[in-house]
This record gives C-alpha cells, structure tokens and sequence, in this order.
C-alpha cells in the first residue's frame, strides 16, 4: 500500500474522455491516499531482541531514530541489514518466522544458487558425452563411477552455465527431425501452436513435450542446509524455470539495524482529506486525466540469504494466529449518545455492529432512537442506517484512534424521509478489547413539508460518547 512517484495532472479532452471523467476522481483520491498510508523509520539492534523467538502478541511497539515510535504487526514490512549495511528482502509481518538465532521468510528460491553437487544418473552414452563437453574447464569436477552416474560439483553462476548448456546439448541431440513442430493449444485459431527446432526455446520444449525430459536422467540434487532432493523428467525444467519453494533465512547474530514499514492512521486521515481536495480541485478545473507514476515499492535486498534447515522449516510464525486474524479482520459492536450541542432539541442514542477491515476501514449498520423537543412534549422515532469509514491509529500501540465514519439512514415515521451524519472524535482503547470516545457528528436529517415536529432542525451538530469493544 505504498505509492512512491510524482502525480501529474493534465487537462484536455481525449477520446476516451468520458470515461476517464467518471474515474478519475476515484483513482486521485486511491492514489493520495496510498502515498500517505505508511511510514518508514530506522530501528536499532537492541530495539528488535523481543522478536527473537517469535509470538510478540498483537504487535511490538519500538523506539526508532526519530522521535517517533512504530509498530511491528502482521501488517507491517521489516528488513535487516548487517553492519556493512546489506540489506534482507522486505519481509511481511504475517509471514516471517523467528528462532533464537535465525530470521526465515517464505521464499522462491533459485534452485542452483543453493547447490553443492548434483549426482546424475541413468544417463545413456550420448548424454554423458555432452555432459563432459559442456563443463567449464574453471571451478568444475566431474566423476562418474562405473554404473554410469555423474557426480557434478560446481557452485554459482559456473554450475548455472554448465546445467544450462547440459540441458541444451541434450535438448539438440534429441531434437525433432523437422524444422518445427506443433501442439495443442485451444487459444490459438487453429488449435495448435508451432515451434521452430532450429532455436533453443523450441528444442527445449520439444524434449519437454515428446521426451518427457527423461533423457535428462535423474538428479539427486545436494542443497546447502536442506539435505538432498530427487528431481527427474519434467521436474527438472520446471524447478530451473520456476525455482524452489522454501524458506530462507539470515543470522540473527549478525543484524545491526532494521526499517519497519507500518501503517500510519495519521497520515491517512491527511491523505483522505487532501484526496478529498484534490478531486474538489480537480472537477473544479476541470481535469480530466491523471497520469501516476507509482514507480517500485520494494527492491530486492542485497544481503545474501541462506536456505532453512529442517529446524528453519519448523520455525514458529512471529505472530500467532489471532493476532493475524484480528490483522486482517474485527468485529465491533458499541453504543453511543449525543445531544444537539446548539439548543438540546434534538437527542440521539443507538449502537451499531460493524466489520473493521486491516485495522483501518470499517463498514457496518446500526439503528438509533432520535428524540426532539417540542416544547414540554418529545418526539420519538426510530432510525436504521449504514456506516462506511475509516478508523485511524495516531499512535504505534494503537491506544488512540480518529473515527470518520459516514451514516445513511431513514426511518421516523411520516414526519422523517431520510438522514445523513458524519461521525468523527477520538477513542480510547481500554485493554485488548474495549474502548471508549466522545464524538462530534454534523447531521443533516430530511423533514417531509409541514410534517416536523416544532423543534425539530435540518442540520444539527450533536456532540457525544461512546463505548463498544472489539472482537
């Protein structure tokens, strides 16, 4: 959720331009709105010792270099660096795992940057002559005992090479005796689709297609930390294609510092009010076209990561699995009251159950009881609404919150057509699970003609408090 680039703004009429007005809009206010979302703060080693070992509750709140704190929670991003300042992969709160000694991360993994030697048997005479003629002639050995397997030992970018040109030597030996050949393939018009034998891509896929990739033989493939794996036929071209599922992992022992990416509410609430401005600005000056350069989230990290061993693959999460739920989704269910700041004609009180999406955007229903004053007699009807809004940390422990939450409604009997409110305030939260807030909601409430109670007002401003908990 983090846009990082320049927005720019263009007017003129293009020929897809009305569609580009009925979006536009949307798309500024999404954008502003990322942009502002998260924030990224330096960490120091000491500051991380509590992850060590996994489960940290809910979050961990840390100190960072800024005055500010930030908090580590299924939500958040982190990465590592060493003290030669290389950096791990950005690593999800939700996913990373934690012993007392490493940092693991599920990852896809190149299958030969882990290698150490790969024997390889059931390989005819042909393919034992390709596999001598390929072998670089640098950081290479090769043996192959009497019953004909191989013992291929290299590292790195030398073993990528030699694998490769194996594969190609075997894929030419083995290659169709045209000069292309076909296969099915239900999205071309006719059905099939045509390779030419006279380039690698199409010897490949013909010793993928026809061979099955047995003339490759089988390999037993010695991975560093991991043991060793059996891989024949097809599997062999679809895990040097496609990579290895694993996890890897980096030295607790040797990180110095840490970034941590988490979410802002704060700043959200600014990017909501300023894409709220924008869109105002823009429909006003007639902008049609918004062109966002959202330029690259996360680069790849730079320190060397090292494939888990069987104790890195039984590694626990850093959060358990509450946590993580209530990451992604809460209930919450709460009451509140408030009374017309400017005169008291008008009192409200109700509750509302609703769903708080990734600790941030909340969408529910609610029904409230609305009494006004008319004279020394009260008006009373009851009120059915939807909410949609946002619900905004302003700190890294989450203690307190900004509500901006929007209700639409009707109900009241004849007198009443339909209400509109805006809610805001600030909350504070009361343990793991409950809270408490006042709140202050500009109303707007429709009236039918000469059907109002005396005292009753369109636009109102109701100041009030509230409670409820989350689950």
């Amino acid at each position: 959720m983090r846009a990082v680039g320049a927005i720019a703004v263009s007017g003129g009429v293009e020929a897809d331009g009305e569609r580009l007005a009925r979006h536009a809009g949307m798309r500024w206010a999404i954008a502003v709105m990322l942009t502002g979302c998260m924030s990224n703060r330096l960490v120091a080693r000491e500051e991380l010792v509590p992850l060590r070992g996994g489960h940290v509750g809910d979050g961990l709140v840390v100190k960072t270099t800024e005055q500010w704190k930030s908090r580590i929670d299924p939500r958040s991003s982190i990465r590592f660096f060493n003290q030669q300042h290389e950096s791990t992969d950005w690593l999800d709160g939700e996913t990373v795992r934690m012993t007392n000694d490493w940092i693991y991360t599920p990852a896809v993994v190149s299958m030969l940057d882990h290698t150490e030697s790969i024997t390889i048997r059931g390989l005819a005479n042909g393919e034992l002559d390709d596999l001598a003629a390929t072998r670089p002639l640098v950081g290479t050995s090769l043996e192959i005992d009497e019953a004909g397997a191989a013992l291929v030992q290299a590292r790195g970018e030398i073993l990528k090479k030699w694998v490769n040109d194996f594969i190609d030597a075997v894929a030419l030996r083995n290659k169709s005796p045209w000069d292309e050949f076909c296969v099915e393939d239900m999205t071309q018009k006719n059905g099939k689709y045509c390779y030419w034998t006279k380039n690698q891509q199409g010897r490949r896929i013909h010793l993928q297609r026809f061979h099955d990739c047995v003339p490759l033989g089988q390999w037993t493939v010695q991975l560093a930390r991991q043991g060793a794996i059996e891989v024949r036929g097809v599997e062999i071209l679809e895990l040097l294609d496609w990579g290895l599922r694993s996890q890897q992992g980096w030295r607790w022992n040797e990180v110095a510092y840490a970034e941590v990416e988490d979410f802002s509410g704060a700043k959200t609430l600014g990017g909501v009010i300023g894409g709220t401005l924008l869109v105002a600005t823009a429909v006003a000056l007639g902008v049609r076209r918004m062109d966002i350069d959202w330029g690259v989230k996360h680069r790849p990290g730079t320190w060397r990561a090292a494939l888990a061993d069987d104790e890195g693959q039984k590694a626990p999460l850093l959060f358990g699995e509450q946590a993580r739920r209530r990451a992604e989704v809460q209930g919450v269910a709460m009451i509140d009251i408030g009374v017309d700041a400017l005169g008291a004609t008008q009192f409200w009180e109700g509750g509302a159950v609703m769903m708080r999406v990734f600790q941030a955007f909340d969408l529910g229903a609610g029904g409230a009881h609305l009494t006004v004053r008319e004279g020394t007699k009260l008006w009373n009807a009851g009120l059915i609404y939807g909410r949609i809004g946002g619900h905004f940390p302003i700190d890294a422990a989450h203690r307190y919150a900004i509500p901006w939450t929007f209700d639409l409604g009707g109900g009241g009997g004849e007198p009443l057509g339909s209400f509109f409110r805006m809610r805001t305030g600030l909350q504070r939260r009361l343990g793991d699970h409950l809270f408490a807030g006042f709140t202050i909601t500009p109303t707007y409430i429709h009236w039918q003609p000469d059907k109002a109670p005396l005292g009753a007002k369109s636009w109102s401003l109701a100041t009030g408090f509230e409670a409820g908990l989350t689950f």
